[in-house]
Parts: C-alpha cells; sequence; structure tokens
C-alpha cells in the first residue's frame, strides 16, 4: 500500500507493506494505521518496509548501517514504482524527481526542469513513459503544469499546460493512451499522451483536486477533493456520482487485521468505517465532541478504539457501529492507543502526562500510570503483553508492570523529548528515538540499561523506531525523510555464514596463468552485503577480511587450490569452501607444417598437413594463414589468419599464385587454457608453371639407320626454376 503526505518543511516518503513490521503503539492490532496528523506511524511503516524490502543495499559508512535512503533537498511530495517493480521515482520540494533502482537503492537519475515542487509522479502501463505534475510562476500568479518524461533516458518528452492553479496528482489509464490530471483550480483534465492534447476538462468540484485514479477497465475516473469523491464516465465525461465522506480532513486511518474494513478518524470528529474490496461506507461513528487523532483495532478486529482531543477514548463494537463505552479520565488530548497482544487491555498516551491502562471487556480503569512530567507521545506493549513502555516529551523512557501496574524503571539518557518506542521481537531490548538529541537509543529492559546509542546517520532528528520481524535489524526514519536501517548487535547469532565461489574455474579445469574468483555468502543474521571474507591461494596465509566480492591473481604452471571463507557480524567464521584447478602457463607446441613439396604446377590450389601436442590443456583450436614470408610476416597474408577448427590439414582452393613465388603456410595453436603457440612454418612450395627443355645428347643421330641390334642414347634437361640435377626423366 502506498500513500502520500504533503508536510510543509517536512520530507518524507510513506510506503507500507503490511505484517512486515512490529507496529509501533499507535498502530492498530497486526493491521497497520497511517495517523496522517501524526507522522510517528507512517515514518515507521516506511521503516519497516524498507527494512524489508532492501536489506542488502547502500551501505553507509558506519559498519552497522546497513541501509540509508534520502538525497532530496526538500520535502517529498509523491512516490511511485515502475510497472515492474524496478524502479521507483520521487517528486520533491526541490523541484526534482529521482529515479531509484529498488533492488539496491542505487540513484539511476535526477530529472530537472520543474521550476517549482514536484507534487505528483505516476508511471505509464509500460514502464516507458513518467508523468510529473507541479506548479510554476507566471510572473502573477502559480499555474500547473503536467510534464511528461522518457524513463530510460530522462528525455523531457513535453510539457502539458493548461491548469490555472497548481497540479496535485497524475495518473495514466490502463492503456496508458490518456493521462488526467487533478489541479488545485478544481477542475481534472484528460490529455492525449501521444501528442499532449488536451482531450477534455472536467469540472463541478467546489475544492481543489488532490487525487485521481483510473478505474481497472478504464471506463470510469475517480476524483477527490475536499471532503468528497467523485465518479466520472470517461467516454463523456459525465458525472456519474458524488461520495460524500468526511467534513474536515482526516487525520487517522487503520486497516482491520484481515484488511476487509478501513476506519478514518477526522478532525470532523467522526470515524468513518469502510469496505476496503470496493470503498462502500458502512457506517459513520459519531460521538466525539472534537477531532479524532488516533483509531486502533483490537487484534481480532471485533473492536475499535478512537482517541480524541475531547480527552476520552471510545469503544466501538466493528460489526455494527454500536459505541460500546467511552473511557473518561483523561485531562487533556489523547494521543496515542494501543491494544495488548490478548486485546484484553487497551493503553493511551494522553498531552496530560499520563498512560492509563483500561479493561476492553467493560472499560474500568485499571491504572494511571503517573510519573511523566511532560505530554506522553507513544506507548508500545511488549510481545508478551507482561510489559509497558512509554516515551514522553520529559525525554525519558519508563517501563511499567502490566499485570499490577508498578513502575519497573526510568529510562534516562535522552536529552530530548522521546517520539516513539518499540519492543524487538523477543521482548529483550527496547528502541528509543529522539526528534530533538537525533539519537536512537537501545536498552535492555531486565534492567534499563543503555546497550548502544546511534548517534551517527540521525540527522536532524528521529521520528520513529522499528525492529525488524525477527529482530535482527533497527531501523529509524530521520525528520529530513531518510529512513536508515542498521543491524542489531544484540541479536543472537550462534550460526556462522556459508561462503559460495560464485565466479572462476570449474573444479579440475585447466585455465591460463591469470585467474578470477568472485564470491558471496549467506547468514541467518548478517545480511549478505554486510558479510566480510577472507581468502587464499594453495597454502599461502589467510588475506584479511574484507567486503571484496572477488580476487584476481596470475599464477604460476601447475595444480593449485583456492579457499575463501565468510565472517558474519557476530564475528562468526565459516568452513572454507575450496576448489582445485590447473594453471598451463606454458602454450602447446610450435606447429611442425608439411606443405606437400618443393613445387607446384597448380596455381589455384594448396595444400598443408600440421601436428602439434599439449599434454595438459590440450589442443582447441588450429589457425592458419598463407603467406610469401619464410616466417610469418603479421601482415599482407596472401590467405589471412583463418580458423582450422580442430582439423589438422587443410587446402586452399580458388587462388590466384604467381609462377615464381614461394608460399609458405602458417599454423599456430591454442590450448585448452587459451594460450596461442608460436606460429610454425612450412619450407615453402614454389609454383612453376612452365615445363623443362629436354635435348638428346648421345645415340643415333636424327633419320639415321644402324646394324646394331641395340643402341644407347643420352639427354639433358633445364628448367627456369628447378636444377638440372632436380629434374627428371621418361
Amino acid at each position: 500500500m502506498l500513500q502520500r503526505r504533503e508536510s510543509s518543511g517536512k520530507r518524507e516518503v510513506v510506503v507500507m507493506r503490511e505484517s512486515e513490521w512490529r507496529q509501533p503503539a499507535r498502530v492498530a492490532g497486526r493491521g497497520s494505521r497511517v495517523s496522517v496528523g501524526k507522522r510517528r506511524g507512517v515514518c515507521l511503516a516506511l521503516a519497516g518496509f524498507l527494512a524489508a524490502l532492501f536489506p542488502d543495499a547502500c551501505r553507509a559508512a558506519r559498519p552497522d548501517i546497513v541501509w540509508m535512503a534520502g538525497g532530496h533537498a526538500r520535502e517529498v511530495g509523491s512516490v511511485a514504482f515502475s510497472p515492474d517493480g524496478q524502479t521507483l521515482a520521487s517528486g520533491s520540494g526541490d523541484r526534482t524527481i529521482k529515479l531509484w533502482r529498488v533492488s539496491d537503492g542505487t540513484l539511476l537519475r535526477t530529472l530537472t526542469g520543474h521550476t517549482d515542487t514536484v507534487y505528483s509522479v505516476a508511471f505509464s502501463p509500460d514502464g516507458q513513459t513518467l508523468a510529473s505534475g507541479g506548479r510554476y510562476w507566471d510572473g502573477s500568479q502559480y499555474r500547473g503544469e503536467v510534464r511528461l518524461w522518457r524513463v530510460s533516458d530522462g528525455t523531457l518528452l513535453r510539457t502539458l499546460t493548461g491548469h490555472t492553479d497548481t497540479v496535485y496528482s497524475v495518473a495514466f489509464s490502463p492503456d496508458g493512451q490518456t493521462l488526467a490530471s487533478g489541479g488545485d483550480d478544481s477542475t481534472i483534465r484528460l490529455w492525449r499522451v501521444s501528442d499532449g492534447t488536451l482531450l477534455r476538462t472536467l469540472t463541478g468540484h467546489t475544492y481543489g483536486v488532490r487525487s485521481v485514479a483510473f478505474s481497472p477497465d478504464g471506463q470510469t475516473l475517480a476524483s477527490g477533493s475536499g471532503y468528497e469523491i467523485r465518479l466520472w464516465r470517461l467516454s463523456d465525461g459525465t458525472l456519474l456520482r458524488t461520495l460524500a465522506g468526511h467534513t474536515d480532513w482526516v487525520s487517522s486511518v487503520a486497516f482491520s487485521p484481515d484488511g476487509q474494513t478501513l476506519a478514518s478518524g477526522s478532525w470532523d470528529r467522526t470515524i468513518k468505517l469502510w469496505r476496503v474490496s470496493d470503498g462502500t461506507l458502512l457506517r459513520t461513528l459519531t460521538g466525539h465532541t472534537s477531532s479524532v487523532i488516533s483509531v486502533a483495532f483490537s487484534p481480532d478486529g471485533q473492536t475499535l478504539a478512537s482517541g480524541s482531543w475531547d480527552r476520552t477514548i471510545k469503544l466501538w463494537r466493528v460489526s455494527d457501529g454500536t459505541l460500546l463505552r467511552t473511557l473518561t479520565g483523561h485531562l487533556d488530548w489523547v494521543l496515542s492507543v494501543a491494544f495488548s497482544p490478548d486485546g484484553q487491555t487497551l493503553a493511551s498516551g494522553s498531552r496530560d502526562n499520563t498512560v492509563r491502562l483500561w479493561r476492553v471487556s467493560d472499560g474500568t480503569l485499571l491504572r494511571t500510570l503517573t510519573g511523566h512530567t511532560s505530554s506522553v507521545i507513544s506507548v508500545a506493549f511488549s510481545p508478551d503483553g507482561q510489559t509497558l513502555a512509554s516515551g514522553s516529551r520529559d525525554n525519558t523512557v519508563r517501563l511499567w508492570r502490566v499485570s499490577d501496574r508498578t513502575l519497573l524503571r526510568t529510562i534516562t539518557g535522552h536529552t530530548s523529548y522521546v517520539t516513539s518506542v518499540a519492543f524487538s521481537p523477543d521482548g529483550q531490548t527496547l528502541a528509543s528515538g529522539s526528534w530533538g538529541d537525533r539519537t536512537v537509543r537501545i536498552w535492555r529492559v531486565s534492567d534499563g540499561a543503555l546497550l548502544q546509542t546511534y548517534d551517527e546517520e540521525t540527522g536532524t532528528g528521529v521520528i520513529s523506531v522499528a525492529f525488524s520481524p525477527d529482530g535482527s535489524h533497527v531501523a529509524w526514519v530521520r525528520e529530513d525523510g531518510t529512513v536508515v536501517v542498521a543491524l542489531n548487535p544484540y541479536v543472537p547469532d550462534p550460526e556462522a555464514p556459508v561462503a559460495e565461489i560464485m565466479e572462476g574455474p570449474a573444479p579440475g579445469s585447466v585455465v591460463g596463468a591469470a585467474v578470477t574468483f568472485g564470491y558471496a555468502g549467506t547468514d541467518n543474521v548478517t545480511p549478505a552485503s554486510a558479510l566480510q571474507f577472507s581468502y587464499r591461494f594453495d597454502e599461502d596465509d589467510w588475506s584479511g577480511f574484507s567486503r571484496a566480492p572477488g580476487v584476481t591473481r596470475t599464477l604460476s604452471h601447475g595444480p593449485h587450490t583456492f579457499s575463501v571463507r565468510a565472517r558474519d557480524q557476530a564475528g562468526n567464521i565459516g568452513q572454507p569452501v575450496t576448489r582445485a584447478f590447473f594453471v598451463d602457463a606454458i602454450p602447446s607446441s610450435i606447429p611442425a607444417v608439411t606443405d606437400g613439396g618443393g613445387f607446384t604446377s597448380d596455381n589455384a590450389r594448396l595444400s598443408a598437413s600440421w601436428t602439434s601436442s599439449d599434454p595438459e590443456a590440450g589442443i582447441e583450436e588450429y589457425q592458419y594463414a598463407i603467406g610469401t614470408s619464410p616466417g610469418d610476416p603479421g601482415s599482407g597474408y596472401v590467405v589471412a589468419w583463418k580458423s582450422a577448427g580442430t582439423a589438422t590439414q587443410a587446402t586452399e582452393t580458388g587462388l590466384s599464385l604467381q609462377e615464381g613465388v614461394t608460399y609458405y603456410w602458417y599454423v599456430r595453436a591454442r590450448n585448452g587454457a587459451g594460450l596461442w603457440s608460436q606460429a610454425g612454418a612450412s619450407d615453402g612450395i614454389t609454383v612453376d608453371l612452365t615445363p623443362p627443355q629436354t635435348s638428346i645428347t648421345g645415340g643415333p643421330s636424327q633419320g639415321s639407320y644402324t646394324s646394331a641390334a641395340s643402341a644407347s642414347f643420352s639427354w639433358s634437361g633445364t628448367d627456369n626454376l628447378s636444377a638440372s640435377g632436380d629434374l627428371r626423366f621418361q
């Protein structure tokens, strides 16, 4: 679930995923509640979502800080995920839109061009276009504008103008062809995305339009303005119906534990229950005489508690809206309410400096817990329901035993008021955050000992704190909107991490002298990005531990091993993982090349064969070339280098060889380690296209007669290329 809230001078991105994190006292039951008027619950939900989603993202300089998200110079007005969930866009009062990679929190790019606050961002359904809504000053007044950007490179595609006041909301139709924009000029405008044409202007709202949304089928548009919602038929712009609800600002909302019902508390002094599936208003709960500030469902979802500026808490039966009882006793505003895990007790914190415990079944005030000297801002039950923590404007945290309401201890150390308290899942530690002293502190519940103080990466103050469900991390939201996730150093971690070789020579393989190994690890508590690694080659000393994910080394010829081990934040060192391999640093033997003789009478064809060997890695490929130099000339080939695969002979045809020229074959071999041998050369073959001349030098003369029964002849020959001794006669 994604929520957006504007808060003057504050920087805040609110992203919530139900059931991911322990909720603070002001978050109802196992559901989730956002107090629009109060930012602690909102920010805590954001901390939980980001810590669960990005445990291995950008790590800050402090070794136990594992994730931070921030970057805008002013308040964040809107966020939106791309359809594939891989990119997050944020619009800010610093006049920019930032695109972030979700997997690791990397800032991909910053889109500039707006001259004032960006109030809304939305991705097109195909994720290729981003729309942003905002305003600009035309010299006499603010006017609204919408900008369309290409996501892949941040190019500004077009600027849509026409609104006469700020654009607070933009939305794409499901087919991505139409864009709707809602403005403070009380209008909704429909634009054709392909060319920016204004298709239609919908009028009728009395107040500025702060939200627009298309129905899934693209037939209907919903717009929110003031205290009403209007539904429009897109085909012709007809107003279908107006959903009237609250008559003043909504201060808090809470989901029931089953997620089917939404409760909203408002400054109009009412609570409304809505059916989540279709938005139907189920009922309106009336009775408070002042603004409703906090609402919370009981763990079983059957009862709703509401706290108000009228100094009362009211308990309502959810099924029919019946007011079960009104809890009175607080002397000032009720700022927070929380049910115990078993739903039998309700705790309330007030500006009257007290915490009150009530029996839910009959509304009996069980005990008033006094001791705080200023407003109680936050209350939280321990997971077993036996201890209650309260954070106050008097700079202290107090721990109370629920069974007899005894004050167990007062925890001091903060130098400014405590804005949030949260128990770890095992109930052994408590986290508290302070806005004024800009610290997060971790305390041991059993004796109140201060275990850890985070005074780095706390910015201008801490709004809210939370533990992850397994207690391995603690998260906080800073006043400047930055979310910080850190390791909880007090989680028992008896298990050692496991290292894994991700890249490098395969087991038993033969490789070249330069080897690269990449590795990673997993641990039950420490995130992968926080693990450290140590490695060694052969029997060398182990390297120091570092977060480097790999190593490259040049090794000598012969067998080798590589080992790596991981260390977690608790200091546990895992068993090494070892891989054996062979380094072949010696190339194959120089090929011996035979080209078929000293001469050839074929000026279009040459053949050769060759042999080479490599006992370790074997021969993976031969290449050959043909030239006119006794050694490889490096250029000017008659036939340029080409692969023969693993063949040991080749024939080249279609050549245009020159008479009297000697041609040489050059062959080189590549072994299994990737090393090339030097080129071997044949002894050359000369092209001879002219036949030799032959003459008879002895014997009977031409045309003569002889009476002898036998005759003897002698002869000789000459050739333009071959020596006479190389001639053969028939």
